[in-house]
């Protein structure tokens, strides 16, 4: 009879890329679709890790806003990682003025 050790997997995906921050100026109307590359990650199992956003890609971004999107990778063994987010910044074609009137002499 032969027993065969398999030690567990406590190693948590990783990933080779993760979109950068995103800033768009000069956005109008009330939205914006924002579209991105998804993280490209891998996991040493060989098995293709479970990716999940906050925010999905093509997702409406109010004019002006700012967001940070997380992905969360997980493997079968539940290992996670977290280390993949970016902000994506939306700014108005307009600018807010403040007009301030005084006393006149």
């Amino acid at each position: 009879m032969f027993i065969i050790f398999i030690p567990p997997d406590t190693e948590a995906p990783t990933c080779g890329f993760c979109p950068p921050d995103i800033t768009i100026d000069n956005a109008t109307g009330l939205d914006i679709r924002v579209n991105w590359l998804r993280p490209k990650c891998s996991d040493n199992s060989g098995q293709p890790p479970s990716i999940i956003s906050n925010t999905q890609t093509g997702a409406l971004f109010p004019v002006p806003s700012s967001r940070e999107v997380t992905y969360t990778v997980s493997d079968e063994a539940n290992n996670q990682n977290k280390n993949c987010h970016f902000r994506i910044t939306i700014r108005s074609e307009y600018l807010s003025v403040a007009i301030i009137i005084g006393n006149c002499i």
